[in-house]
């Protein structure tokens, strides 16, 4: 088993798809089920079982910042990812807690302390409204996913619910969030184009990956590389494995299961898409590529 890997992106997506035990590339590594930047004290998130991710929201510095950032993006679309409480022991500490009753007492505190700033703020908050009541439907996807008994939350939980819904925004600031809103689509649009000459960029072989915060990305994409075949999430696999993919899908033979060059596995294929490891690709994606390769 090969523990030292090529880079960051490698090391998220053998955690992400819990490919090995361990690996570790210039100061960013896993252990099982849990992925770390610089060290043991920084630990940047857990997956507590299958889909399901506990990921801090805490940094350090600019490096560990990046570090979340991979992770995030190898983490498998159909996962879902939790904030999580963290304790910290000392300067630069970080520990991912799995303690139902601390994470869903944290989502509480960061519901209320958003709900507090409303009332000061004076031109963000409706934003900061939101945001608790984000917190809120947080607390509720956790309770649920891990079968959490509520109960003993249920008056401050009542009491922050109420508050956000009886929130009202002063005449003098609909004229402000209508113009926001306005530039909200305005800036949508441009993000769209940005995407669309993001991936045409990508398919020249500018840039390693394309970001998934991009609104369209929610499925990846190929591009031949000589005999490789590398992904928008800059993994590369053996052309010859991807043929070899290819043609038990054009002959209708079942895939799931399957291992791709030993390493990623097949997780779904559907009418619309193939998923394999952490990857959403389109059929018409596949089909693309192929005809590019002359099949």
């Amino acid at each position: 088993m090969r523990t030292v890997l090529k880079n960051h992106d490698e090391v998220a997506h053998y955690w992400a798809n819990q490919v090995q035990a361990s690996g570790t590339a210039s100061r960013m590594f896993f252990e099982g089920k849990t992925i770390f930047s610089h060290g043991h004290h920084f630990e940047i998130a857990k997956i507590v079982k299958y889909g399901v991710v506990l990921f801090t929201e805490n940094t350090y510095s600019s490096s560990t910042g990046k570090h979340l950032t991979i992770t995030r993006r190898a983490i498998p679309h159909h996962y879902k990812i939790f904030p999580a409480a963290t304790s910290t022991s000392g300067y630069g500490n970080c520990t991912v807690t799995t303690d139902n009753i601390q994470n869903l007492t944290y989502y509480l505190q960061r519901a209320e302390e958003f709900l507090n700033k409303t009332v000061r703020a004076r031109v963000l908050a409706e934003d900061y409204a939101q945001t608790a009541k984000h917190w809120l439907s947080i607390f509720i996807d956790y309770a649920k996913e891990f079968e959490v008994n509520a109960k003993p939350f249920a008056k401050l939980f009542d009491k922050l619910s109420d508050a956000i819904d009886n929130f009202k925004i002063p005449e003098k600031r609909l004229a402000y969030i209508q113009a926001k809103k306005q530039a909200e689509k305005i800036a949508e649009q441009a993000r769209k184009q940005e995407w669309k000459d993001h991936l045409k960029q990508w398919k020249n072989f500018a840039g390693n990956y394309i970001s998934r915060s991009i609104p369209e990305c929610g499925f990846d994409y190929l591009r031949v590389n000589g005999d490789i075949v590398e992904t928008s999430k800059n993994v590369q696999i053996p052309l010859a494995s991807a043929l070899l993919l290819w043609r038990k899908l054009q002959q209708q033979e079942s895939v799931k299961g399957e291992k791709i060059d030993d390493r990623w596995t097949v997780i779904d294929n559907s009418n619309q898409y193939l998923q394999v490891g952490c990857h959403k690709i389109l059929h018409t994606e596949i089909q693309a590529v192929a005809k590019q390769l002359g099949y």
